[in-house]
């Protein structure tokens, strides 16, 4: 597999590869395996949140303040057509 990067791209991990004195070439390697790494933990929770859901399982917005906790910090997520019909087709990795 080969990769292009676009000038920008390649003058950004050049500056940084040198900055730090590494190999330009490890150094994406090391990018990407950790890019990898984040996003399948990111799906990883997606996919768990949504099967809490599923199974009718989630917390209201007061139910944590109801019970002396903080109250919890609520994030909408607004999903592109293509983007949720992506996710639902992606295979699932069993943990």
């Amino acid at each position: 597999m080969q990769v292009t990067l676009s000038p920008e791209q390649e003058a950004h991990l050049l500056r940084i590869a040198s900055r730090t004195g590494r190999n330009a070439e490890a150094l994406a390697l090391e990018a990407i395996g950790h890019l990898l790494e984040h996003e399948e933990r990111f799906i990883e929770a997606v996919e768990k949140g949504l099967a809490s859901l599923d199974r009718g399982e989630f917390i209201s917005p007061g139910s944590r303040a109801a019970h002396g906790e903080p109250a919890a910090i609520l994030m909408e997520v607004r999903w592109s057509p293509e983007a949720a019909d992506d996710l639902e087709h992606r295979p699932v990795h069993p943990t």
